[in-house]
């Protein structure tokens, strides 16, 4: 089987325009784009978030590009170069910093930007659901629920971070690769296509990486063994545009920095603060170590990553992490077991988010398993994915805003289990 293959009853045929990218479906789209937005820029206005700003090492880089043009002082001024976040955001930022200001304007407008990139991870549900041959119901269901539900609000609307640009591109990586796939036989073209966007993911958030790999890593057991050789040469082809789109980030960070680093540059300072013996699961709970061993709170540690410089920095607090693991194996194996569970099921702010969260989670569990009985290939996608992305995330301290790229998807097959539920008891209810 291959995810050229359609296997739709009937009645879920009829659900599907002729054409993926027909006009109708872009309406709708828009529709809950401009809905989500609403809901989202009504709540920034209500609850006045703007003026409690997070200086966050995002926001940091941001204002010294704004500032200065330098991609640097990550950990507070004259910290110096910096690859410790992803780069398209930071920048992305900085020009918003540059038009209204680090002021209020400034964290007004930053809120706006996330608004609207976490809107359009919304106005795309409808497109992935005819991309995935599921029923445009499904995808109008999932969007309009996303869209007026924002259960994880601060990581969609507060900006701080990169978290709804990482959605937005982690939605549109699955629906280009999707739509690549769908095509028979994959194309060149649509390698390009899939490679470049997938590069500017990365670009994006680092964390997107895993998934690429794994989704591209599917490919050869997904298409159909007919097509010989373009099994291979469609993911390898691919993957070579991913690192010619990263490649001029790399280089930047070897002149710079002295190493090629081809996404960002901390994960030895994340791992250490994550694990250590004042390490508790949850990012929200962590004050005591953070402020012990995070050079942005710490200024001893601060000192220490500006004398060593940022690569050999990380790598020593790489080792020092690793060997507080093997010292610590039960203890290293409870933190996992519990950033396992807080990813999916993530502490929040209210008890009615935490519960909807679980359910949502719970709800995309059962319609993943529904779907695989119907398009195995198109489920074990959406799998791969629920694999791939939390990996790094389970060794480091859980947040709401870690699963944040993956809601759309737990929305996405939640909607797909209330949307079989729905029709299996209209079935019953007229078989009766």
């Amino acid at each position: 089987m291959d995810l050229t293959s359609k296997i739709l009853t009937e009645n879920e045929q009829s659900d599907i325009p002729h054409s993926a990218a027909g006009p109708a479906v872009l309406r709708v789209g828009i529709a809950i784009g401009i809905l989500a937005l609403t809901v989202r820029l009504a709540l920034l206005w209500l609850t006045r978030s703007y003026l409690s700003p997070d200086p966050s090492e995002v926001v940091a880089i941001a204002t010294a590009l704004a500032k200065t043009g330098h991609f640097a002082d990550a950990y507070g001024a004259l910290t110096g170069p910096t690859a410790h976040a992803s780069p398209l955001y930071p920048y992305l930022l900085s020009m918003v910093y540059r038009l209204f200001g680090t002021g209020v304007r400034g964290e007004i407008a930053q809120e706006i930007l996330s608004c609207a990139l976490a809107s359009g991870v919304w106005a795309l549900m409808p497109s992935i659901a005819v991309v995935c041959r599921i029923g445009k119901t499904v995808g109008v269901l999932a969007g309009t629920a996303g869209a007026l539900l924002p259960i994880n609000r601060a990581p969609e609307t507060k900006g701080d971070f990169e978290t709804a640009a990482t959605g937005l591109m982690c939605a549109l990586v699955f629906l280009t690769y999707v739509r690549c796939l769908r095509t028979h036989p994959p194309s060149a073209k649509g390698a390009l296509l899939l490679g470049t966007i997938s590069g500017v993911a990365i670009l994006t958030s680092a964390s997107l990486a895993a998934v690429i790999c794994g989704l591209l890593a599917l490919v050869p057991f997904v298409v159909d063994r007919r097509l010989g050789a373009i099994r291979l040469v469609f993911p390898i082809t691919a993957a070579l545009t991913i690192l010619v789109v990263l490649s001029p980030w790399a280089i930047r960070n070897y002149l710079t920095l002295g190493s090629l680093v081809w996404t960002r540059s901390n994960f030895g300072i994340e791992l250490n603060v994550s694990n250590n013996d004042l390490a508790v699961p949850n990012w929200g709970d962590n004050t005591v170590a953070m402020e012990r061993y995070h050079p942005r709170a710490n200024v001893t540690e601060r000192r220490e990553l500006m004398a060593y410089g940022e690569i050999k920095y990380n790598r020593q607090k790489r080792t020092q992490a690793s060997q507080w693991i093997s010292d610590h194996p039960r203890a290293f194996l409870g933190l996992t077991l519990r950033r396992v569970f807080y990813f999916w099921f993530p502490k929040m702010k209210r008890p009615i988010q935490v519960i909807a969260f679980a359910a949502i989670t719970l709800g995309a569990f059962i319609g993943v398993t529904l779907l695989y009985g119907r398009d195995p290939i198109l489920a074990i996608t959406f799998i791969a994915m629920g694999i791939t992305y939390p990996l790094v995330y389970y060794i480091v301290q859980a947040s709401s805003r870690y699963v944040y790229p993956l809601q759309w998807m737990l929305v996405f097959l939640s909607s797909y289990f209330l949307w079989r539920t729905v029709r299996a008891r209209r079935g019953s209810g007229l078989q009766a």
